[in-house]
């Protein structure tokens, strides 16, 4: 009774392996890559997407009567058409009006140069850090 039990388990242990090897090759076409061989970039580079931030981040009037300031960490997935999608913070500020526009900033951005993998067009994750700074005045340095 004991050999067949263990031979049986060989056989499915077996049957599992081979058919986890039939299917390795198949990669899911929605699958969402946390690198990629190219990365997702801003259009423009990293120098434009710097410009597209200071240019349309707007601080929250209440954050900065409160003298608020922190950093946010939006993820989002960069699409296969270089839209953005899912975005969300994944480091709060601590303050849910900067967290707020920050997400905001992220979902209306333009599209992106999308990511590839294997010279295919992929989804790909994608982390930005934004910081919140109020602007001191020289008298106050």
């Amino acid at each position: 009774m004991k050999n067949r039990t263990f031979v049986l388990l060989l056989i499915v242990v077996a049957f599992l392996s081979s058919s986890l090897v039939l299917f390795a090759g198949k990669e899911n076409p929605n699958a969402v890559w946390p690198i990629a061989e190219q990365m997702p970039e801003f259009k423009g580079g990293e120098k434009a997407l710097m410009k597209y931030l200071n240019s349309n981040l707007v601080y929250p009037p209440q954050a900065v009567a409160d003298g608020i300031e922190g950093d946010v960490i939006c993820k989002f997935i960069v699409e296969k058409d270089g839209s953005v999608s899912h975005a969300y913070v994944a480091t709060s500020s601590g303050n849910e009006l900067l967290d707020a526009e920050a997400k905001r900033v992220v979902e209306e951005m333009p599209k992106w140069k999308p990511g590839k993998q294997k010279g295919k067009v992929v989804r790909v994750q994608y982390s930005i850090p934004i910081k919140f700074r109020l602007q001191r005045t020289t008298s106050e340095n």
